[in-house]
């Protein structure tokens, strides 16, 4: 669905993004600088937990009996996504590292 083709065009990005280039060629570094320790761990990661929850969500809504029941469980498991989301989104985080 629409959450695996944005899954799939962040991994593509992620891996072409020279941030992630350059914590994968020294990854015991980029765990010390918060900028790529995020970018190339924190954010793939938590997305990657969006997705799961948002699956969840479509399997255990189309499973339940009766619409009160979908829409609650597709309700619960989409916010939890959103809310998964939201978190990983570097609201202020400066895009380079050394800038900002």
């Amino acid at each position: 669905g629409l959450v695996d083709l944005n899954v799939l065009v962040g991994l593509i990005l992620y891996f072409l993004s020279p941030l992630t280039r350059t914590a994968l060629t020294d990854f015991g570094a980029a765990m010390s600088n918060e900028t790529l320790r995020f970018f190339a761990v924190e954010h793939i990661t938590g997305m990657i937990i969006a997705l799961i929850l948002a699956h969840v969500g479509r399997v255990l809504s189309k499973r339940a009996t009766g619409a009160p029941r979908k829409h609650r469980n597709a309700a619960i498991w989409f916010i939890l996504s959103l809310l998964a989301i939201l978190a990983m989104i570097p609201w202020e985080r400066p895009i380079l590292p050394g800038l900002g």
